[in-house]
C-alpha cells in the first residue's frame, strides 16, 4: 500500500501532547482515512510542534503509516 497522500481523504484529525524530559513532545494521534479510523503515537521534536505545515505532514504521515501497519496485520488473520 503506497503512501500517496492525493489518492485518499485524511480527515478529523486530532491529537493529545505529553511532553517529554529529554524536550520532545509525544504525540496520540488519531483520525479517519477514507473513513477509517486510525490511532498512532508518534514522538516529535518541540521544533515541529511550532511550524503548523510540518506539523500537519507529520501527523498525516503517521496515520498513513497507522493504516499501513494495520492493513499488514490484516492480512495475516
Amino acid at each position: 500500500m503506497k503512501k500517496d497522500k492525493s489518492t485518499v481523504v485524511i480527515t478529523n484529525v486530532q491529537y493529545s501532547k505529553k511532553d517529554m524530559p529529554d524536550g520532545n513532545i509525544k504525540l496520540a494521534v488519531n483520525g479517519h482515512i477514507d473513513n477509517e479510523y486510525y490511532e498512532t503515537v508518534i514522538e516529535i521534536s518541540s521544533v515541529i510542534m511550532n511550524d503548523p505545515e510540518s506539523l500537519k505532514n507529520v501527523l498525516e504521515n503517521s496515520l498513513l503509516d497507522s493504516r499501513e501497519k494495520t492493513s499488514k496485520l490484516r492480512a495475516k488473520e
